[in-house]
């Protein structure tokens, strides 16, 4: 068993429970705070138009704490929206006008938990997808090809590396025959076009009869027949 530290205090089960009741009741006292500056900071966004309560109480929400929740809440009943590209709190403009703030409101809002929110996922477009994926396969790129003509460059994992490489050049390559427009088709190679999809077609019907007559038929004349 180990020894007990010289001058680090172990606390009796009767003094740790204390403590821990303290932080239950401090945490639920913030949580109550929390509630109620949020309400107000909903209030100054739909009545004045300010949101510097709403920004200046995300601010002050710890690392710990559910800043998420508090914004998603905040987004939710107030003139407040989240910029993803500033990454800052903004007033919501297309909120303007639309939004009430009474005494029935505030009840409300004072006895909907602030962290029971949740924020929806911000979207990723396929555009950013392939940008940065377009970057790390460039990137991969570079890195085996300067490995191979300076032997100062250490490349730890070179085969993987060397797949990227491979996988990025097939990438690229497939990426600028689908990106590269089809020449414009004349009036005679476009009837020409069709003319093949027709036969494909007839040919296609043609097999499906012969099934019928060789298979199909004799099969339904066979079963057509009394049993002796």
């Amino acid at each position: 068993m180990a020894q007990v530290p010289s001058k680090f205090k172990l606390l009796e089960s009767t003094q740790f429970k204390a403590l821990v009741g303290k932080i239950g009741r401090t945490q639920a006292t913030l949580t109550a705070d929390i509630q109620v500056a949020a309400v107000q900071a909903v209030a100054h966004s739909i009545l004045h138009g300010n949101i510097m309560p709403a920004s200046q109480l995300y601010g002050a929400m710890g690392k710990s704490m559910r800043k998420d929740s508090l914004l998603a809440w905040l987004e939710t009943y107030g003139c407040v929206v989240w910029s993803t590209v500033d990454k800052v709190m903004k007033y919501d403009t297309t909120r303007k006008g639309k939004m009430e703030f009474d005494d029935e409101v505030a009840e409300v809002l004072l006895a909907t938990p602030w962290n029971t929110a949740v924020r929806q996922p911000e979207a990723v477009s396929k555009f950013d997808i392939d940008q940065m994926f377009d970057k790390f396969l460039a990137k991969c790129r570079k890195i085996a090809k300067d490995a191979e003509t300076d032997k100062s460059i250490k490349v730890a994992n070179v085969e993987l590396l060397n797949v990227l490489s491979s996988a990025s050049a097939q990438y690229f390559d497939a990426k600028a025959k689908v990106e590269t427009p089809k020449p414009k088709q004349s009036k005679g190679e476009k009837r020409a076009e069709a003319n093949r999809a027709i036969k494909v077609e007839v040919e296609a019907q043609q097999r499906a009869d012969k099934f019928n007559e060789r298979v199909v038929e004799p099969t339904l004349h066979l079963q057509q027949q009394p049993q002796s």
